[in-house]
This record gives structure tokens, sequence and C-alpha cells, in this order.
């Protein structure tokens, strides 16, 4: 891991329209700038998720416990990104009460955002504007008792834009919405395993062929199992029975994270026990023609409790790991098997916002990644693969928030 000196703002622009700077993979990283919640930089109080829009040019926060005019717990904290500059600036901040997790819908425009709001009970929905990133027009669904929303915590969009996925975690559920063309949700059903591979679920995500829908638990009850897997078929947006995912080792089920590889052929799971030892990374083959998920490896690395959040860059070649506990981010090469092999760590500093990390996100372009964390640090940070051999090392690490504190702190930048 490399911190960049700090330079001008017009330097860092002019080396980087010479192109001089080509990129590594997203397994090296070099941390470039950070934001803390503060005057400087609003809506990251309690930061949970991160997303980012498939253009590049914004970043979406889901905080917690950033309070609102009304008094509102919870807002969506939205960030300008330019990839050229390299920097990452307060946009504006939207109430959302309740906010936890967030999903874009699919497209080149990804014109609405999904906000799981696990403390009001709530799917929220958003209309985006992609030239300023601005949200609009919200809309809800509260829970009923029988819809699967209480405790909404993790939520995700099918790849064709037909429903969207929330993850019930006081219901032990998983809820299915139709997705209109505004938009908004319809109700089409919930599936309730308590005790059976969904007893907490807290993580949904889609493979990128649309064709199964997985569910991690973080509970004790489900120790021996990663979650569960639900074949998705065309028409029909949830087959049930699903499939219980085993633990890869037993008593490693507990997952709170989960990734899978663009091409579909991997599947990747933040695991450990129920008591919060053995930190590690449940690596699954998965078969595109049948969905079949088979065990390749575990990776055990102490210093990964807990596994939080997951991304493999657009690639294939990268995977990034958080672990809220261990204040870090670990990055691994990612082989054509769907090995992984460790290759950096970041760590937490005064400059770079790690404590309690709760998120990590990669662009499209595989060029940067964002992270978030609450805990101490209430901040962001912004990083990106290591130049390669030889290239000019850029050099831009923002005053907004890191200078003050240095100053604060009677450091001079160098």
């Amino acid at each position: 891991m490399a911190i960049r000196p700090v330079r001008s703002l017009c330097l860092a622009f002019a080396v980087s329209l010479l192109g001089l700077a080509p990129r590594a993979q997203a397994a090296d990283l070099d941390f470039i700038m950070s934001l803390f919640q503060g005057p400087l930089a609003d809506g990251l109080n309690g930061a949970e998720e991160v997303v980012i829009s498939d253009d590049g040019l914004f970043a979406y926060v889901a905080s917690e416990d950033q309070v609102g005019p009304m008094g509102e717990t919870g807002a969506i904290g939205i960030f300008d990104l330019d990839e050229v500059a390299e920097t990452i600036a307060p946009n504006d901040v939207v109430v959302a009460d309740g906010a936890r997790a967030l999903a874009l819908s699919p497209g080149p425009n990804n014109e609405h955002l999904y906000v799981a709001a696990n403390t009001t009970n709530q799917i929220l929905w958003f209309t985006r504007d992609a030239g300023t990133g601005q949200l609009s027009n919200p809309g809800s669904i509260t829970a009923t008792g029988s819809n699967g929303l209480m405790e909404a915590w993790s939520v995700a969009v099918s790849a064709d834009g037909l429903h969207v996925y929330v993850a019930g975690r006081a219901d032990h559920s998983l809820a299915v919405f139709d997705r209109m063309g505004d938009g908004s949700l319809s109700f089409v059903e919930v599936f309730t395993n308590a005790g059976n591979g969904m007893e907490t679920p807290v993580e949904v995500r889609l493979t990128p062929d649309d064709a199964q829908v997985l569910v991690g638990s973080a509970s004790v009850a489900d120790d021996g199992n990663l979650g569960v897997a639900f074949d998705r078929a065309m028409g029909d947006p949830l087959v049930t029975p699903p499939v219980t995912i085993p633990a890869v080792l037993p008593g490693r089920g507990v997952s709170k994270a989960i990734a899978v590889s663009p091409d579909g052929t991997s599947v990747y799971f933040g695991s450990q026990t129920a008591t919060s030892t053995n930190p590690s990374i449940s690596v699954l083959d998965r078969d595109p023609m049948t969905n079949a998920l088979t065990n390749n490896d575990i990776i055990d690395d102490p210093d990964l409790a807990t596994v939080v959040s997951l991304a493999v860059n657009p690639t294939g070649t990268a995977l990034l790991a958080a672990a809220d506990s261990a204040d870090r981010i670990n990055a691994y090469v990612r082989g054509s098997d769907g090995s992984l092999t460790f290759a950096d760590a970041e760590l937490d500093a005064p400059a770079i916002p790690l404590e309690g990390v709760t998120s990590v996100a990669i662009t499209q372009s595989g060029d940067y990644t964002i992270s978030v964390a609450k805990a101490g640090d209430d901040g962001m940070a912004l990083f990106a693969p290591e130049p390669a051999a030889g290239a000019l090392g850029l050099a831009l690490l923002a005053a907004l928030g890191i200078l003050a504190r240095r100053s604060a702190e009677g450091e001079t930048p160098s």
C-alpha cells in the first residue's frame, strides 16, 4: 500500500492528461484521498454501504445515523467522483429514514436507487438524474407483518430490471417485488426459511446471468450453512424451495457478505464461526448451466474479522474484502479458476477512514475503489490500483478533512 504525497490539483490533472500512469489490477491499491463527516462533507454519519453509478460519476452512501432536518435518522449521501482529477466531493444529502443498504437499477443511466431501511422496516426508492446525480420522487413500501420487510437489511435488483429482492432480517425472509417502468414496486411474494440457512438474512445478491438469487445469513443458528440459493427462471422471479449452501468447513457458515465473479463461475462468501473466530472467505465454484455450487477453497486469515463486504473487479482479476472488526481492506489476485492469492492490505490510519469499515465498491472502469466506514471514522476513502512499473505516481491527497485534521495535529503536509 502507498499513500500519495500532496501535490496541486493542476499537477495531478496535467499528468493524468498525459496518460503516463497506466493502471495495474485492483489487487494492488493506492490510497488517493478521503472525506470525513463534518462541515466539509455531510452524509457520512454511520455510513453503511456505498454504490457507484455505472458511468463512474457518482457515489451514493447509506448513512444510518445521519440526522435529517425533521429529526429523521438516516440519509443518502451523494458524492461526485472525478476519475480524471481523482477526487470525490460532496454533492447532496437526501433524507432516507433508516437507510442501511443500496442498489441501483441496471442500465446506462441507473434511473432509480433502491434503499433497504432497517429501522423503519421499509423499501424506499428514488428517481435518479444521470446528469447531476440528484435524487427525487421518493416512494416506499412499509412492512405489513406478511411482506418480509421487518428490518430490511439488504436489497438487490435483477439485471433485467424486472424484480427487486429484499432480505428481511427480523422476518427471516426474502421479499420479492415487481419493478415498474417508473421505478415503483409492487409486492409479489415472500419466502421464509428460518433455521435452514436464512435465520438472519443480511445479504442478497444475484448472479450476473440473473439465474440465481443468493442469500447470506449471519445467525448462529445457521453456522453450518453459508446461506441459500434460489433459482430464477424466465417469468418467475423466485423458484422455491431454495437450495441450502453448506459451509465449506463445518461450523464456518456465519456469512455477512457475498460477491460473484463477472462470468458467474465463482461465488465468494465472507464467513466465520458463530463465536466470530476463524474469519475467512469461502470460495465456491458455480456452474452457470445448472446453477450448481461446489466447494473450491477457504481462505483463512485471522486479520479478516469480520468480513462485511466483498467486491470483484469488472475483469474478474481481483477481489477486495472489507473487515470491520479488523479495520482493513484485503486485496487478492483472482485466478482463472476462482482461486485467491493475497496481494495487498489497506489499514486504518489518521487520513484513511477504515475504522469499522462497512462497504467497498469498485467502479465499472475497474480503476477506482471507494470504501466507507463508521465507528470512530464516519468517512469514505478513494483508492486506485498502483501505477504500473516505471509510470509516474500521481499525487492527490485532498484537503477535505485530511489537511484540516493534519493541521490540527501540527503536521505539515509533504
